[in-house]
């Protein structure tokens, strides 16, 4: 425990705090240090990130340069296979009539069914149609039902039939349970359409030639799926089965995809020449498995730096608080109650500062202590004008003269109430010598005193009292209210001759203040209420003042300090005086 002083010089307990300063300089170092830390680790783990991932796009992209190559060579030797029957004189005159007539000379028709069947045999090709308006030539006999009419209901087909386009790849769909990619070209003869050559490859086809590589996804020039390992998106737009719009990405592009609940990292490349794409998923847990395995070596660095920072804290809050402690040990060692001796000052840095500046503080405490003693002497005489107004000799004559007057008359009741308000009162104002009292026994007192005073002047006016109970336990200093309603009733009633005067004491608490206010009728003017103020203010500028507002007000400046006492304000014809007051529940 340390000894300290309020502001009434009085002894009073201070606990030490629990965080000394060599706690918080640590702390706080620790703390900037800390952020650091953090900050570093966030941008060599963004910085991790995005080189790791720049890594994996160049990878990628380079694999996915050899898969399409690889892809595209396949793709194009197997539709030569619908390109050879056209080329060759004898089998295109054979495809014409058969297409357009139904029959062609033997020779002809010899050497296209060789042709067909050396196609048939091509693993990778599920089957070649040739359709015209009337007849279709097939190498798959179970697909026989085909026709150009059943062609065009698909619309991808049909678009393109009634485009200017020769050829072109088909959209991926299924021919008896296969999936398969239809290469189209238009069969001319004297400018004119006569039929269609379509050769499906097998997508597994496709596939084989990638699935080395990786989980790709292969995308012709109109950005639909044309082999992937996810079947349900064959024949869809990329954008349809993974919500991704390809449109203005260019070749090497990267960009993110959920796909069935998985994160990942997809990377473009397309054929400048083919238009053809293809895509490679790359789980973004893949690249995160890079950057943990870079960042745990960078955290076991951090981690060691930390250590360090935390032995370097320590050692710099010693020796900053060191000098600290020996001026706290030196300030310990100084008595309030004999002449402050200024402490050496050894340093010229901020702890030198401080000595002086606790040297200037105790020559300004021995002036302060001088300044204590002045108040005090006031407070003394305060109280002893506060006694000298509870025994008013004149109030206490004419209270005596009223007794008497009472007993002439043979008003024995009246004799009694006035004697024991008079009893009543004086006890209180003696109060065992205590100066504080609870507000229930200072309306006591005040109540005495006017019940006294309205039997003396009998019909002059009435008084109310209207008191929060909540406010009658605490505590209040003695005799604020009876000067306040002395001056209500003769500087306030009777002295501006009011015949149905009303004297009103009301009582309210607003969070840690309490209010006491003293109301009368008397109507005085607004610039006496003004200069009452300012007397209050400054007492010494105005004369022939009442010692009795003077005396409350000085007393509750004196025990509560700045921000409490007493002013006057109009509120209508009513004359208020307000008296605000700390709460004090004991004392």
């Amino acid at each position: 425990m340390q000894r300290g002083f309020d502001l009434h010089g009085c002894a009073t307990d201070m606990k030490k705090t629990s965080f000394k300063l060599r706690t918080k300089l640590m702390a706080s170092f620790l703390l900037v240090v800390s952020l650091a830390v953090v900050t570093i680790g966030m941008l060599f783990a963004y910085h991790t990130y995005s080189f790791s991932r720049r890594e994996v796009e160049r990878t990628s992209s380079s694999n996915l340069k050899s898969a399409l190559d690889k892809t595209l060579d396949m793709a194009l030797e197997l539709r030569n296979e619908s390109i050879r029957p056209m080329s060759n004189p004898r089998e295109h005159r054979a495809i014409v009539d058969l297409l357009t007539l139904g029959n062609t000379a033997y020779e002809n028709q010899f050497q296209l069914v060789m042709r067909l069947n050396s196609t048939r045999a091509i693993v990778d090709i599920h089957s070649l149609f040739f359709f015209g308006q009337e007849h279709t030539i097939t190498t798959y006999s179970r697909s026989s039902e085909m026709s150009l009419e059943k062609m065009m209901e698909m619309p991808w087909f049909a678009q393109w039939y009634h485009s200017p386009r020769t050829y072109e790849w088909g959209q991926t769909y299924v021919l008896e349970g296969t999936s398969v990619v239809p290469y189209m070209r238009k069969i001319m003869e004297d400018g004119e359409i006569i039929g269609v050559s379509v050769l499906n490859i097998s997508e597994r086809a496709f596939q084989s030639c990638w699935n080395s590589y990786g989980n790709l996804v292969l995308i012709d020039e109109k950005d639909r799926v044309v082999s992937s390992r996810d079947k349900e998106s064959l024949g869809d737009l990329f954008k349809e089965a993974y919500g991704v719009d390809l449109r203005g990405m260019k070749s090497g592009s990267s960009f993110s995809v959920t796909h069935e609940g998985i994160h990942y990292i997809a990377v473009l490349y397309r054929d400048e020449v083919y238009h053809f794409g293809m895509i490679e998923l790359l789980p973004q847990t893949s690249i995160w498995t890079v950057v943990m395995e870079t960042l745990g070596s960078a955290l076991l660095t951090l981690a060691l730096c930390v250590l360090l920072c935390i032995l370097l804290s320590a050692l710099l809050s010693v020796r900053i608080t060191k000098p600290l402690k020996n001026v706290t040990e030196m300030v310990d060692r100084l008595k309030i109650d004999t002449p402050p001796s200024d402490m050496p000052v050894n340093s010229n840095d901020e702890i030198g500062m401080l000595i002086s500046s606790i040297n200037n503080m105790m020559r300004r405490l021995a002036a302060s202590k001088e300044e204590i003693v002045r108040i005090s002497q006031e407070r003394r005489l305060a109280e002893y004008r506060a006694i000298q107004l509870q025994i008013n000799p004149h109030f206490l004559y004419n209270t005596l003269s009223s007794i008497c007057w009472f007993a002439d008359k043979s008003q024995p009741e009246n004799v009694k109430r006035v004697a024991e308000s008079l009893s009543t009162l004086f006890r209180i104002s003696v109060n065992h010598g205590q100066e504080m009292l609870h507000i229930v026994e200072e309306l006591n007192h005040v109540r005495c005193y006017l019940d006294i005073q309205m039997l003396r002047h009998q019909g002059e006016f009435i008084y109310q009292i209207d008191v929060e109970p909540e406010i009658l336990s605490f505590y209040t200093i003695k005799i604020i209210l009876q000067p306040l309603v002395e001056n209500a009733l003769y500087h306030g009633i009777r002295e501006n001759g009011i015949q149905d005067g009303i004297i009103r004491i009301e009582g309210r608490r607003e969070g840690k203040n309490i209010w006491l206010s003293v109301m009368d009728n008397g109507n005085i003017p607004q610039s006496r209420i003004d200069w009452m103020n300012e007397a209050l203010r400054n007492p010494d500028s105005r004369e022939n003042m009442g010692i009795g507002m003077l005396n409350v007000h000085n007393r509750i400046c004196y025990f509560y300090q700045n921000g409490y006492g007493l002013r006057y304000q109009k509120q209508g014809n009513l004359t208020v005086a307000c008296m605000n007051l700390p709460v004090v529940e004991e004392i």
